[in-house]
C-alpha cells in the first residue's frame, strides 16, 4: 500500500498516475485495474494525465467511484434493478401513502404530495444509507435523539430498505453497499481489481470509504493519493486538525487495514512567493496560537471582486474569461466554478453567450429547462386546470405550437385585414381576452364557434370622423367578436383535439405517447438545431421517467397502474427541475463551468470563483443527524474548510473569488466567511479588484455600450457620436434614446419629449390635421383644457390603454348604456302621455314598469361574452333599482316648472349636429343634422360636432324656452365655473351655443338652464353656475353672467385650437393627483417633469 500525501497544491494526481503506470507496468491483472476519482467529469483529466505517461490506452480504467462500484454490480452473478431517482420516489411516496393509513406516518404526510417534500425524505435515506447505518441502528439512534421527525424519517428508511430488498431493487447508495458486500465476501466474479489507486478522494461518507476499503483489501497493488498539510496533521493537537479531519480519518483506516503501507509527501507545487502559499498556511488557524509568515506585498494571484448584483457577476466573469482568451490563454486553462450550478447555470449561459465565449456546462440540463419541457408543463396545466383562463392565454401566446398560427385562408385575409387582425394567433388572444372565462374547455370552443356563425355583413365600418368617436358600437363589437371567432375557432378546435384525451385515465407509457401525439397535433417547433437536440433528449427523458414508474409497477409484482391526468400533471411539474437529460459532456475548446467539489481537482490555469456569498462556503449542513450532533457538525465544516483550500490552490496562474456586494435594492451583502477569513491575512483592500479591467478595445456589445457611456462621462463623446452617422435603425433608435433620456432630466422649460413640439415641421403639420377642417368635438377641447399632454396622447398619438382583464364595472359603457335607456324610456312615455305631459305624471307602477323595460333592453346588447353578460346583468339589476328614485327626482324638477306656461318637458333625445355615428338600426331625432356647427372661437371659425342627451322645451312669460340636460351615473357631481373658464368642462356651454343658434336657427326659442342631470343622487343640477335665461320685466332675456360666462369660453376655445394648432401640448395641469386616475399615467411623466421644476416657455418656475 503506497499513501501519497501532501498539502493544497500540491501534486498529489501526477505522483499517483506515475506510480498508477508504474503497477500497469508490472501486470497484468487478470481482474484488471482501476483508478478512482471522485466524479465523471474529473475523469477525462487524469486520462489524459495517463495518455502523457503511457502514450495512450485502451482501457485505462479511470472509474469514478460510484461507477466502479456499478461496475461490481454488473458482473454479479445475482440478477438486480436498479432504482433511478423517479422510481425511488415514486416507491418513497407509495410508502409513505400505506404508512399513512396505518398511523406509521404523521409528520410525513405533508411530504407525499409535493415533489419538494419526497426529495425530503429522498435525502434522509440518501444520508442514512451513506452513514453506512443499517435501518434498526437508525431506528435505535432516532429514538435516543426522541424527536418525532427523525424517528418517522427512520421508519421510512426501515421501509424503503425492505422494500427494495425483497424486489432486488437498488437505487444508487444501494448498489454501492450491495458492492461492499460482493468485495468483501469474495463472491465477484474474476475476483476483484488487481491494481487499485485512488485520487481526490479526500470527502468520503463512510459507506463510500467502505468500498474503498474493501477495493483495496482485494487488490494486489495500491495507491492511494490525500490533501493534508503536513505530517503533523495526524497528530490530536495540530493547529488544522478539522479542516483535514476527513481524509486523516481514511488514512488511519488504511494504515490499520495495511500496517506495511509506505507513506510519501509531496510538497506543494505553488511557489513560495505565491500569495495562495500564505492564505493555505494561515486561513482556519487561531491567530493566537499559531505564527503565519507575512504575506506578500503583491498578492496577484488571488483577486476579490464584489459584484453589483448578481447579474453583474456573472456578466464580469464572462469578460474576464474572454480577456484571458484573446490574451493567450486556451480555453481548457479556464474554469468558471459555483458552489451549486443549479440556479446559476442558466445565468452564466447567458453572460458567456452575450460575450461570444462557448462553454461547457457541467451536468446535463433539467427537463424544464427545455423548450419543450416548459411546453408540455404548459399543457398539461392547460388541461388539468380545465382550460383556465391565464393557462389558456399562456398556451395561444406560445410561439412554440405553430399550429395555433396556421396561414390565413384566401377567405378569411380579408375578414382579418377589415377588423385588424394581423395573425389568426392575433385573433385567438384577442377572442380568449374578450371572453374571459374563468375556466372550461367546452365552453370556450362552444362559445367562439358560436359567436362564429353570427353575421359579419351589417356591422357598421369603424368611425372615421375626426372628432373624439364615441364608445365601439354593439353592432360593430358584435361583428368583431363574430370575425376573431371565425378566425380563431380552427386553432381553439386544434388545441381541443390535441389534449381531449389527457382527461382520461393510462398508464404511464400511455401519457408519453399522448403527450407526444398532442406536441404533433399542435405542430410544436424548436428554435433553432441546438433547441431541437435539447427538446429531443428532452422527450426521451420524460419517456424514461415515464417508464420507470411502469417498470417499478411490474417489479413489485402488478400492473402500471392507469395515471390520471391531476397526478401526471403533478409528476411533469415535479420534474421540470429535477429531471435530467441523458447528454454526453463536451468541454473541447470551450470554458468549463463547473461545480466547486468538481473544480477544486480539476487542472487549470485560472479559476474563477462565482457565488461566494454567506450561504456558499460554509454550506449549511442538511444531513440528517442520527449520531453525535456536534461530531457530524465538525466533520461537516473541516470538509467546507478543505473544499475552498484545495479551490484556492487548484489553479496553477490565479483564483478570483466573486460575490455581490449589493442586492437589487442596493443593500450592501457580505461575502462568504471564508472569504472574510482569506482578506485577513492580507493587507486591507489588496486583494480587492475595485471595478473589473477596461478592455482597450470593446470585445461585445454590452462593453461597447459600457465603453461608451464611461467615455461620454469622461468628456469624450465619439464613442456614441459615431452612431449617428450609422444607417441601421438600431443605431438611430439608440441616438434618439439617449438625446430623450437627456432631455427628459435636463432644462427649464418643455421640450418635445414633454409635448412641446418645436419647429415648423410640427406646427404645419398641426396646423393641416387640425385645420379649419378638422371636425372638433367639446370632450376633444376638455380633454385639452385639463390636460394638454393627455389630449397629445388621445388625439396625435392616438394611443389606446390596454384594456383591463378584470372583471369590473365599465363606467362609460354603462354611462353610454343608460343613455340609450333613458331615450327608450322617455320616448315611451312620450307615447303613452303625448309629447309635453310631465313624466311624473305616470303612476308610480306604470313609471317603474317603463323605466325597468327600458333599461333591460338597452343592457341587453353588452350580453356578447358570458362574464360580460354576468356583468351586465348585475349593472342592469342596478339601473333598474333606481326607478323609484327617478320617479321623485322627477316629480321635483316637474314641480318645479308647475308654474309656467308650459312646463318644462322632455323633446329630444340625442339630438346630433354634426355627421351620423349612429349605428343604422338606430332612429335619429328629428332635430338632428349633418351639418356642424361653426362656433366663433376668440377669432377663429371652428367646426363642432356634439350629441345632446336631452332637450326639454316649454314657455315662461310668453316665450319658448329650452334646457340643456346631460345624464351622469356618478353618485356625485362638483360644479365650479373656473372649470369651465379653464377649459376642463365646456359641454354645457357649448351644448347650449350650439342648439341656439344652430338646431334652433331660426326659432323664436331662447335658452333658460343648462345642467346635470345626476341619477344616482339629487336630479337636475346646476350648482352656482351662471345660467342662460333669467325673467325682468315679464320678459325671458339673457342673464349678463351667462354672456360674459359665453364670452370667455368663445375666447378659451380659441386660445385651446391655437396651441394645438402650433403642436404645443405640455405636460401640464393644475391636478396634482393626475397621476393617479388617468389612463395615461404608465407613460406620462408629469412626475418628474414637476420635480425638474419646468414650466411653458415665457413662464417662470
Amino acid at each position: 500500500m503506497q499513501i501519497i500525501l501532501g498539502p493544497p497544491g500540491a501534486r498529489l494526481a501526477e505522483e499517483s498516475v506515475r506510480l498508477y503506470v508504474g503497477g500497469l507496468e508490472s501486470g497484468p491483472f487478470a481482474a484488471g485495474s482501476w483508478l478512482l476519482v471522485e466524479s465523471a467529469t474529473a475523469a477525462p483529466e487524469l486520462t489524459a494525465l495517463l495518455a502523457t505517461q503511457t502514450g495512450g490506452m485502451l482501457a485505462p480504467g479511470v472509474k469514478p467511484l460510484h461507477q466502479a462500484a456499478d461496475a461490481v454490480v454488473g458482473a454479479a452473478p445475482e440478477p438486480i434493478t436498479p432504482l433511478g431517482p423517479v422510481a425511488r420516489n415514486r416507491l418513497i411516496e407509495e410508502i409513505l401513502l400505506r404508512g399513512g393509513f396505518s398511523g406509521r406516518f404523521r409528520l410525513l404526510q405533508e411530504a407525499r404530495g409535493s415533489a419538494g417534500g419526497l426529495d425530503y425524505v429522498a435525502a434522509a435515506i440518501r444520508d442514512f444509507a451513506l452513514a453506512n447505518a443499517e435501518p434498526d441502528e437508525v431506528l435505535d439512534n432516532a429514538a435516543a435523539l426522541r424527536n418525532p421527525r427523525i424517528s418517522e424519517l427512520a421508519r421510512a428508511y426501515q421501509d424503503y430498505c425492505r422494500e427494495c430488498t425483497r424486489r432486488r431493487l437498488l437505487d444508487r447508495e444501494g448498489r454501492l453497499r450491495h458492492a461492499c458486500e460482493l468485495l468483501e465476501s469474495g463472491r465477484l466474479p474474476g475476483g476483484p481489481p488487481g491494481l487499485v489507486a485512488a485520487v481526490g478522494l479526500d470527502r468520503l461518507s463512510l459507506l463510500e470509504s467502505r468500498f474503498l476499503q474493501a477495493a483495496f483489501r482485494g487488490a494486489e497493488r495500491r495507491v492511494a493519493a490525500f490533501t493534508i498539510d503536513s505530517p503533523a496533521a495526524f497528530e490530536t493537537d495540530h493547529a488544522a486538525s478539522a479542516i483535514y479531519a476527513g481524509p486523516v480519518q481514511t488514512v488511519q483506516r488504511l494504515r490499520t487495514l495495511f500496517p506495511d503501507s509506505t507513506t510519501t509527501w509531496i510538497e506543494s507545487g505553488l511557489p513560495a512567493t505565491d500569495a495562495r502559499r500564505h492564505a493555505l498556511d494561515g486561513m482556519f488557524r487561531d491567530p493566537r496560537d499559531t505564527i503565519v509568515p507575512a504575506a506578500p506585498a503583491t498578492p496577484g494571484s488571488i483577486r476579490v471582486r464584489g459584484a453589483k448584483g448578481l447579474q453583474d457577476e456573472a456578466d464580469a466573469a464572462a469578460h474576464q474569461a474572454k480577456r484571458l482568451l484573446l490574451s493567450g490563454a486556451a480555453a481548457d486553462e479556464l474554469v468558471v466554478a459555483t458552489r451549486s450550478l443549479g440556479a446559476w447555470a442558466p445565468r452564466l449561459r447567458e453572460a458567456f453567450a452575450q460575450a461570444g465565449v462557448p462553454v461547457a456546462i457541467e451536468g446535463a440540463k433539467s427537463f424544464g429547462e427545455t423548450s419543450l419541457g416548459r411546453s408540455v408543463g404548459l399543457l398539461l396545466r392547460l388541461a388539468a386546470g380545465n382550460w383556465a383562463f391565464e393557462e389558456v392565454q399562456s398556451v395561444v401566446s406560445s410561439p412554440r405550437f405553430a399550429g395555433l398560427d396556421s396561414r390565413l385562408s384566401g377567405d378569411e385575409r380579408p375578414l382579418a385585414s377589415r377588423f385588424g387582425f394581423a395573425t389568426r394567433r392575433a385573433a385567438v388572444e384577442w377572442i380568449v381576452g374578450e371572453q374571459l372565462l374563468p375556466k372550461g374547455r367546452r365552453a370556450l370552443i362552444d362559445r367562439v364557434t358560436w359567436l362564429a356563425t353570427t353575421e359579419q355583413e351589417s356591422a357598421p365600418e369603424p368611425n372615421t370622423d375626426q372628432a373624439t368617436p364615441r364608445p365601439e358600437s354593439p353592432d360593430r363589437r358584435r361583428a368583431r367578436l363574430s370575425a376573431a371567432a371565425t378566425l380563431a375557432a380552427p386553432a381553439l378546435q386544434l388545441l381541443g383535439d390535441a389534449t381531449q384525451e389527457f382527461g382520461q385515465e393510462a398508464p404511464p407509457l400511455a401519457w408519453h405517447d399522448r403527450i407526444a401525439a398532442a406536441l404533433t397535433l399542435l405542430d410544436y417547433r424548436s428554435y433553432d438545431p441546438l433547441t431541437q437536440a435539447d427538446d429531443v433528449a428532452a422527450l426521451a427523458a420524460l419517456e424514461d421517467a415515464l417508464a420507470s414508474l411502469a417498470q417499478l409497477a411490474e417489479l413489485r409484482g402488478g400492473e402500471a397502474t392507469a395515471l390520471p391526468l391531476p397526478e401526471v400533471q403533478r409528476l411533469v411539474q415535479g420534474w421540470q427541475s429535477r429531471l435530467r437529460l441523458d447528454q454526453r459532456w463536451d468541454s473541447e475548446g470551450r470554458v468549463r463551468l463547473l461545480t466547486a467539489e468538481t473544480a477544486c481537482q480539476t487542472g487549470c490555469g485560472h479559476l474563477l470563483l462565482v457565488g461566494l456569498d454567506e450561504q456558499s462556503f460554509p454550506r449549511p449542513d442538511a444531513t440528517i443527524a442520527i449520531g453525535v450532533a456536534d461530531d457530524q457538525q465538525q466533520l461537516h465544516h473541516g470538509n467546507e474548510m478543505l473544499l475552498f483550500a484545495k479551490l484556492l490552490a487548484a489553479p496553477r496562474e490565479s483564483v478570483t473569488l466573486s460575490y455581490a456586494a449589493v442586492d437589487e435594492k442596493a443593500q450592501t451583502l457580505n461575502p462568504s466567511s471564508f472569504v472574510a477569513e482569506l482578506e485577513r491575512l492580507f493587507p486591507p483592500g489588496s486583494l480587492r479588484e475595485t471595478s473589473a479591467p477596461v478592455a482597450a478595445t470593446a470585445q461585445d456589445a454590452l462593453q461597447l455600450r459600457r465603453q461608451a457611456v464611461r467615455r461620454l462621462m469622461e468628456g469624450d463623446a465619439q464613442p456614441l457620436a459615431q452612431f449617428a452617422g450609422l444607417p441601421d435603425a438600431p443605431a438611430a433608435s439608440l441616438g434618439a434614446a439617449l438625446i430623450a433620456s437627456h432631455d427628459r432630466s435636463h432644462g427649464e422649460h418643455f421640450g418635445p419629449y414633454e409635448g412641446v413640439l418645436g419647429g415648423s415641421t410640427a406646427a404645419e403639420w398641426a396646423a393641416t390635421r387640425f385645420g379649419p377642417e378638422h371636425l372638433w368635438s367639446a370632450s376633444q377641447l376638455e380633454d385639452y383644457g385639463e390636460c394638454p399632454f393627455k389630449f397629445y396622447m388621445k388625439h396625435v398619438l392616438r394611443a389606446e390603454p390596454l384594456e383591463s382583464l378584470a372583471l369590473d364595472v365599465d363606467y362609460r359603457r354603462r354611462g353610454s348604456l343608460l343613455h340609450d335607456a333613458m331615450v327608450r324610456f322617455h320616448r315611451h312615455v312620450n307615447d303613452l302621455l303625448g309629447v309635453g305631459s310631465a313624466p311624473s305624471t305616470l303612476d308610480a307602477e306604470a313609471f317603474t314598469a317603463a323605466f325597468r323595460a327600458a333599461v333591460e333592453e338597452a343592457f341587453q346588447t353588452l350580453a356578447t361574452a358570458q362574464h360580460e353578460a354576468v356583468v351586465a346583468e348585475i349593472e342592469m339589476m342596478q339601473a333598474a333599482a333606481w326607478d323609484q328614485e327617478y320617479w321623485r327626482q322627477h316629480a321635483a324638477y316637474d314641480q318645479k316648472h308647475n308654474s309656467f306656461e308650459e312646463p318644462l318637458s322632455p323633446r329630444h333625445f340625442e339630438a346630433r349636429f354634426g355627421p351620423e355615428v349612429s349605428a343604422p338600426d338606430e332612429t335619429p331625432d328629428p332635430l338632428s343634422t349633418q351639418q356642424p356647427f361653426t362656433l366663433e372661437a376668440g377669432g377663429l371659425q371652428i367646426l363642432l360636432t356634439g350629441q345632446v342627451d336631452r332637450i326639454d322645451v316649454g314657455r315662461v312669460a310668453g316665450q319658448a324656452v329650452f334646457s340643456i340636460i346631460d345624464y351622469k351615473t356618478a353618485r356625485s357631481l362638483t360644479l365650479k365655473q373656473e372649470d369651465i373658464e379653464s377649459g376642463r368642462l365646456l359641454q354645457l356651454v357649448l351644448y347650449t351655443i350650439a342648439v341656439s343658434d344652430h338646431l334652433f336657427a331660426g326659432q323664436d326659442i331662447a335658452p333658460w338652464r343648462s345642467g346635470y342631470w345626476v341619477v344616482q343622487n339629487d336630479g337636475f343640477k346646476t350648482g352656482k353656475l351662471p345660467q342662460p335665461g333669467e325673467q325682468a320685466g315679464g320678459q325671458i332675456v339673457t342673464a349678463e353672467d351667462w354672456q360674459e360666462l359665453v364670452a370667455t369660453v368663445r375666447q378659451r376655445v380659441g386660445e385651446i385650437v391655437r396651441d394645438v394648432r402650433a403642436a404645443r401640448f405640455p405636460m401640464f395641469n393644475t391636478d396634482e393627483d393626475c397621476g393617479g386616475r388617468c389612463e395615461f399615467r404608465t407613460t406620462c411623466r408629469v412626475s418628474q417633469a414637476r420635480s425638474l421644476g419646468k414650466t411653458p416657455i415665457g413662464e417662470d418656475a
